[in-house]
């Protein structure tokens, strides 16, 4: 399986991805800058987590979106990672909206997250209410939905909600939903920073094995 991680400047967790799909999934992976005019074809495209990215990409042209839409059109999974989910809800590919969280604080730290159901891209091979336990590092914690928009909610804050989010409430402390077709999807969490023993954690290889066993399907 071919993963396309979408470098942007000054991403950190570009090496993190490439780690976890080269050498603990034993898949492909094909590092494409964000700046480039080409995308390659590949089974599902990733942009890597940056706390740069949305002042760079609100002063740039981001010459990739149409494609990024094409790919995901013909069926090709599109996942934004940490605060790029930022991004893509203000491009309208991701449902809700990105609030600063209430102490308007830096989080960075492992937490807890449980998933709301098991037919998404990213926990197919999760159990219902199923708790992961994983790094985020995020201003923009807050992520609310419309109680209409509640059945793209793919995963949630535990305990740690309030601290990230300022509120623990389902629906105004989102950590992960999908666009209404579900190709496009957004996880506040870092699970490439969670695969290996040696990391501490391999809780981040559920959203992996999820996306590899992903059916098609939508």
């Amino acid at each position: 399986m071919v993963f396309a991680i979408i470098d942007f400047p000054h991403a950190v967790n570009t090496e993190n991805l490439v780690y976890a799909i080269d050498v603990m999934l034993d898949q492909t992976a094909v590092v494409v800058a964000a700046t480039g005019q080409e995308l390659p074809q590949a089974d599902v495209y990733l942009v890597a987590e940056d706390l740069s990215f949305v002042p760079w990409a609100q002063d740039t042209h981001f010459v990739l979106w149409p494609l990024l839409r094409e790919r995901a059109s013909a069926g090709k999974p599109v996942i934004a990672l940490g605060d790029a989910v930022a991004f893509f809800v203000a491009e309208g590919l991701l449902p809700g909206k990105i609030l600063e969280n209430m102490g308007k604080l830096f989080v960075d730290k492992e937490i807890s997250v449980t998933s709301c159901g098991q037919d998404s891209v990213v926990n197919n091979q999760t159990e219902l209410g199923e708790v992961l336990f994983l790094p985020l590092a995020t201003e923009a914690g807050r992520w609310c939905l419309e109680e209409s928009q509640a059945d793209l909610r793919l995963f949630g804050f535990l305990d740690e909600g309030e601290e990230v989010c300022g509120v623990n409430v389902p629906l105004e402390s989102v950590a992960g939903a999908c666009s209404a077709d579900r190709r496009f999807v957004g996880l506040l969490f870092n699970p490439e920073r969670a695969v290996d023993d040696e990391m501490g954690n391999t809780d981040g290889l559920k959203i992996f094995w999820s996306v590899m066993h992903h059916n098609g399907s939508y």
